[in-house]
């Protein structure tokens, strides 16, 4: 084990993005986010996603850097960029907040869109909100169906309830009536993706 650690940290050394990712990981789960950051941000600066995705959660959160949202906000475009799906997510949080930069309602449809459209559940729910309620986009009932219908296909349990409360509400086709969902207690979808790390 000893060796594997010794050659892990001499790839990661030498550039290796990979060994980098791995190390921030192991580093993280020791509860050393000082250390995970710095060799996370090693593999994001060559334009490694998934690790541009973590910086920004790191400045998120504050975890082994400073707290800064626009680095944030900068790390999480950089990934979006290259079609990662979780930050083009977090992306869509951050312009639908506000963090990071002046708030966009239809900035962040349009990022949680492209995480959607790669198949991020998160991002689904998230535009079938705002399509039921007119956020970033004309209020549209059967476009919210569509959305949370994607994500409840994939066995997500938020977008079968939130389905199920546009059935209650009388917004479900009636073809699909059948699908109904019981839901005793209402729930807000707002920004229930940051962060995402998938």
């Amino acid at each position: 084990m000893e060796n594997t650690y010794y050659d892990l940290i001499l790839e990661a050394e030498m550039g290796d993005t990979e060994a980098q990712l791995v190390l921030s990981l192991l580093y993280e789960q020791d509860g050393n986010y000082t250390e995970a950051a710095k060799w996370c941000e090693m593999a994001a600066r060559q334009g490694d996603a998934d690790a541009q995705n973590r910086m920004g959660i790191y400045y998120a959160s504050g975890q082994g850097v400073e707290q800064d949202d626009a680095k944030s906000f900068y790390w999480y475009s950089e990934a979006a960029d290259r079609k990662n799906s979780a930050a083009q997510c977090n992306l869509g949080y951050c312009w639908l907040n506000g963090i990071g930069v002046e708030a966009s309602p239809e900035n962040a449809f349009y990022w949680y869109e492209q995480a959607a459209l790669l198949g991020d559940s998160q991002a689904q729910i998230q535009l079938g909100y705002l399509c039921s309620h007119g956020i970033g986009t004309t209020q549209d009932y059967a476009a919210a169906i569509r959305w949370y219908q994607m994500a409840a296909d994939v066995g997500d349990a938020d977008a079968m309830v939130d389905l199920g409360l546009l059935y209650d509400e009388g917004w479900a086709p009636k073809k699909t009536a059948a699908r109904r969902s019981d839901s005793g207690n209402r729930r807000q979808s707002w920004g229930t993706c940051r962060p995402s790390t998938t």
